[in-house]
């Protein structure tokens, strides 16, 4: 027997989607319901592909990259201002970001 669609409730979760401003949320009876992830196993040519994937996903949207090397510093002070300088090239390296003119 088919479910009962109850079209209204379906209309007005369509009308909040085309707006682009609300997240949408599943709710699932069980967990047979839910999308179950993709499994790779060991040897299988895709999982490779996978993680050199989410780890160049990773590299890019990854935290900070500061200049390789042991750097000494006179105070506290200059190595804030250090780190600080490094912090600020690698966010004006970062695809998409804006400079504030």
């Amino acid at each position: 027997m088919a479910p009962q669609v109850d079209y209204e409730s379906t209309k007005r979760v369509l009308t909040a989607l085309e707006r682009e401003d609300l997240m949408p949320v599943r709710k699932f009876r069980r967990v047979e319901e839910m999308e179950q992830p993709t499994w790779r196993e060991p040897g299988d040519p895709n999982l490779y592909r996978t993680i050199a994937h989410l780890w160049e996903f990773g590299r890019r949207t990854g935290g900070r990259r500061f200049p390789p090397g042991v750097y000494r510093h006179r105070s506290v002070q200059d190595l804030n201002a250090q780190t600080e300088q490094w912090s600020v090239d690698d966010f004006k390296m970062r695809p998409g970001a804006r400079s504030r003119s």
